[in-house]
């Protein structure tokens, strides 16, 4: 039984992830820093407007961030939030808790996920 718990929140961690836009935010910050580096080692863009584009640029970077930071928050909440109700459901009394806080608990979910994760990737069309 405990071994299914940690299958069902290492699973509810995987879709969560997947279904998130966290990738496309990050490869949006990956081109966009690509597209400020260029700027700066062009020697075609003067000084004054190489500022003003660096600055857009940042600006981008930094909503980016913010929005990874958000989906990741809203990941870690939303498994806490199932941790806990299969705690009171199944009257474990932190039981749940406890066990993923140690090392054993967080390798069972990471092999899990894993696991997952990679089976998802071959067996599931997009």
């Amino acid at each position: 039984m405990n071994y299914c718990i940690f299958a069902f929140v290492a699973l509810f961690a995987v879709e969560l992830f997947i279904r998130l836009p966290i990738v496309s935010c990050g490869r949006n910050v990956i081109k966009t820093s690509h597209t400020a580096i260029r700027i700066i080692v062009s020697d075609s863009i003067s000084d004054h407007h190489k500022e003003k584009m660096l600055l857009y640029h940042a600006l981008a970077i930094a909503k980016s961030t913010v929005k990874i930071f958000g989906f990741l928050l809203i990941i870690v909440l939303s498994i806490s939030i199932v941790i806990f109700t299969l705690d009171v459901i199944l009257e474990q009394h932190w039981w749940l808790v406890n066990q993923l806080a140690t090392f054993e608990g967080f390798s069972l979910i990471s092999v899990f996920s894993l696991f997952y994760a990679i089976a998802r990737g071959r067996f599931v069309r997009r």
